[in-house]
């Protein structure tokens, strides 16, 4: 079967291991509130989180989606792509980078935290994560296609001749019914003549 596109991530534990250090290590040094590694479908790959209630998986797809729309967008004004997006809010703020053009760093932080240490810290991250993250493997999905089989034609005759059969007891059932009714009907004529 044609799957031209479809692959599968393939982190093995080592790897995991220390993308994840890498995370701890930035959200205690930038003090920031949640960091996700995300994978450029939205499925999230490894966090570090004050708060462990963060709806990682929601915050995921949406990351994607928002870079996706902003890629968009950036072609019709004419650029080529966005390779970070910051979104500014009254108590936290969103800075996400796109790594290797597969993977968004996300981050959210106080306001109280200047972006620009927060982008300073993340940047020297990002360098240590591609150098991780060029080793990580896709491979293609293998799905396979259903195996069914044709029916044979003696197959269809003996189906064909089971419906014919069928049909014909249950014309035979129908007829052997009106019969049954005729008779019980006509024994009630003939014994009311009889009175």
């Amino acid at each position: 079967m044609d799957n031209k596109g479809l692959k599968k991530l393939i982190i093995d534990e080592i790897q995991f291991k220390e993308i994840r250090k890498l995370l701890a290590n930035l959200r205690k040094k930038s003090n920031v509130d949640c960091i996700i590694l995300i994978d450029e479908s939205g499925q999230p790959l490894c966090s570090s989180l004050k708060d462990p209630e963060i709806q990682i998986a929601a915050i995921s797809a949406l990351t994607a989606g928002n870079f996706a729309a902003a890629n968009e967008l950036s072609k019709l004004l004419g650029e080529k792509e966005v390779k970070s997006l910051l979104q500014e809010g009254e108590k936290l703020s969103i800075y996400s980078y796109k790594v290797l053009d597969k993977f968004i760093l996300l981050i959210v932080f106080s306001s109280e935290i200047r972006f620009g240490m927060v982008k300073l810290y993340a940047h020297q991250t990002i360098k240590q994560l591609e150098e991780i993250l060029k080793g990580i493997v896709y491979e293609p999905v293998e799905i396979e296609k259903p195996h069914i089989e044709e029916p044979k034609e003696q197959e269809i005759e003996e189906t064909v001749k089971e419906k014919e059969t069928e049909k014909e007891r249950e014309s035979t059932d129908d007829l052997d019914s009106v019969l049954l009714m005729l008779k019980e009907e006509l024994e009630k004529s003939l014994k009311e003549e009889d009175k």
